[in-house]
């Protein structure tokens, strides 16, 4: 027979079992109460760092489009560069090639217009020498037209010659006067002014060929000088060219380099381009993340009211059982007690 010592044991320790597992019920709704919040928190932050996120990909899509489009109009100026440095080097050759060329031809002229002032020197020297002697034989046919004058004069100042011519009818002597004869002399005096004459001719062609001369002279010496002048532009314009070709070459060297530089921008913000992509996937798979999230956690939060609902009626029918069992308990104790005493 079923003592009521042991009963009241029993029941005590079912009284403290449903206190044990009514601590553990609370125990685990408080846990879980805790954990909804705790995720609830995080999931506030999880939504707060999504929309960062979600921001800072506005901001690097409108920075890269920034950064695209004048990627865009640097590699359109560094090509327009490009283009016009090598234009400006194909014309900074050309004009070293034409200076050089005309550096060419101006020796060439100074070669000539050398030679010709050398022929021009030598036919000077030549029409001096004419000229000198024509003017030595002037001198010597009027030194001639003198002498023959001279004599002329002389001539004319004899007496005439007295010229027998017989008797006359009274037996008188007849006698002619005859003036002496100049022919000679006037031949001589004549042939010595057409000397002079041509004399002075010779002198007049002598000095107009020998001025003639001095001018071919004085024109191949401009010549000369002019040749030595236009070689030293033309060696300056040489110079200059050579400057201008280098300065052509090193801005179009640069201009590669910026148009190569600028290839390479393009190629890093195409990769940049595909990285905003997978960032893009990546923002939208978190925002899916966290929209499933928010469902699940607002099931956990009404599956937790369910619990505390769960927890209230367990409680309720715990403190009932606790009641009853403790009704019991007085009762086993009050029936035990008299058998207690009546032994």
């Amino acid at each position: 027979m079923m003592q009521p010592r042991w009963l009241v044991s029993q029941l005590e320790e079912l009284d403290y079992q449903t206190d044990y597992q009514m601590e553990l019920a609370s125990s685990l709704v408080f846990e879980t109460q805790q954990l909804h919040a705790i995720t609830q928190n995080f999931l506030e932050l999880a939504k707060a760092d999504v929309f960062a996120v979600h921001e800072l990909y506005e901001t690097l899509v409108l920075n890269y489009e920034a950064a695209l489009e004048h990627a865009h109009m640097r590699n359109t100026r560094v090509e327009h560069q490009v283009e016009v440095a090598t234009n400006t080097l194909n014309h900074s050759e050309q004009s070293l090639e034409e200076s050089r060329e005309l550096q060419t031809f101006w020796h060439n002229q100074e070669r000539k217009a050398d030679v010709w002032l050398g022929s021009a020197n030598t036919h000077l020297r030549r029409c001096t020498a004419q000229r000198i002697d024509a003017e030595s034989k002037l001198a010597s046919a009027k030194a001639e037209l003198a002498r023959a004058q001279s004599a002329l004069n002389h001539v004319r100042s004899l007496p005439p010659r007295k010229i027998y011519r017989g008797r006359d009818r009274n037996g008188n002597d007849l006698y002619d006067y005859e003036p002496v004869s100049t022919y000679q002399e006037e031949a001589r005096v004549s042939r010595a002014h057409s000397s002079v004459s041509q004399r002075n001719g010779e002198v007049n062609s002598a000095l107009s060929a020998e001025s003639a001369a001095r001018i071919e002279v004085t024109r191949a010496t401009t010549q000369l000088n002019g040749s030595r002048y236009a070689i030293k532009d033309a060696q300056n314009a040489t110079h200059l060219a050579e400057q201008a070709r280098e300065v052509a070459t090193h801005t179009k060297r640069e201009s590669q380099y910026s148009q190569s530089y600028s290839k390479e921008c393009l190629e890093t913000l195409e990769k940049i381009n595909l990285l905003l992509i997978a960032f893009k996937e990546t923002c939208e798979q978190q925002t899916s993340r966290i929209g499933t999230l928010s469902a699940d956690t607002n099931d956990a939060f009404l599956y937790l009211k369910s619990l505390e609902g769960q927890q209230e009626s367990l409680q309720d029918q715990a403190f009932s059982l606790k009641y009853t069992l403790q009704d019991k308990i007085s009762l086993l104790l009050s029936y035990d007690q008299p058998l207690t005493m009546a032994g």
